[in-house]
């Protein structure tokens, strides 16, 4: 029911299309990327979905994206429930963005991530019944590239949150700690409060670091001109 989806755009004061919509990458093309990529499959029972986030959201529509994403994966849940024996409420896991292009200082990315969370920083949460993430942003790769290298990570994340929303065992957890005040301290110090206890891992892609030189090319991982935290 290609209405039911049109709906979702529509119901979140969203175009249907972009104007450039016969462009050869058709990254704008909702109706199209649907109808030949998710609509043929509506007839298979699936246990539940994996979205893994693109960046196009944000530059196009990040404001209603809390809506559309909420709205997105009811009506994927209501279209393949109707067509097969597929859970109305399916579990649905998504991945964050990562980051991208070292030095800019635009919000896009940042309110995607808390946009697909229904603004409410984690899920599942009331609004997104039955969602699992996992976060990306500490993952890396080469400069200017925007998706990890190592999907290994990823993957592990969301087998454990998975674990739990979609296969019920309470021994994994629905997320991991996350940051319920932030207060600037004196001078460079920045003070955060978790609602859980963490354990600071120095491993690869596990601690906190930070570089600062000009160059990013300085910055690179294989250059090691990384500082601890």
């Amino acid at each position: 029911n290609m209405n039911n989806i049109e709906n979702v755009l529509e119901s979140c004061g969203a175009e249907r299309e972009q104007l450039n919509c016969e462009a050869p990458d058709y990254i704008y093309c909702n109706k199209r990327l649907y109808n030949k990529m998710i609509n043929p499959l509506k007839r298979n029972t699936f246990k539940g979905f994996l979205w893994y986030q693109g960046e196009s959201n944000a530059a196009w529509h990040a404001d209603k994206y809390t809506c559309m994403f909420s709205n997105m994966i009811d009506a994927w849940r209501s279209e393949f429930a109707s067509h097969s024996n597929t859970n109305r409420l399916a579990p649905f896991g998504f991945v964050q963005l990562s980051t991208i292009k070292y030095g800019d200082e635009g919000l896009g990315m940042s309110r995607i991530r808390w946009h697909q969370t229904a603004d409410l920083a984690i899920v599942p949460n009331e609004v997104l019944k039955n969602v699992f993430m996992a976060v990306a942003i500490d993952t890396y790769d080469e400069v200017w590239e925007i998706h990890p290298r190592y999907k290994q990570i990823i993957g592990k994340r969301l087998s454990i949150a998975g674990m739990n929303v979609a296969y019920g065992n309470t021994t994994f957890p629905t997320n991991g700690p996350f940051v319920t005040s932030l207060d600037l301290m004196s001078g460079p110090t920045v003070s955060l409060t978790y609602n859980q206890k963490i354990t600071y891992d120095q491993t690869e892609i596990s601690g906190f670091y930070y570089c600062c030189k000009d160059d990013f090319d300085y910055c690179d991982i294989l250059t090691r001109n990384w500082v601890e935290v």
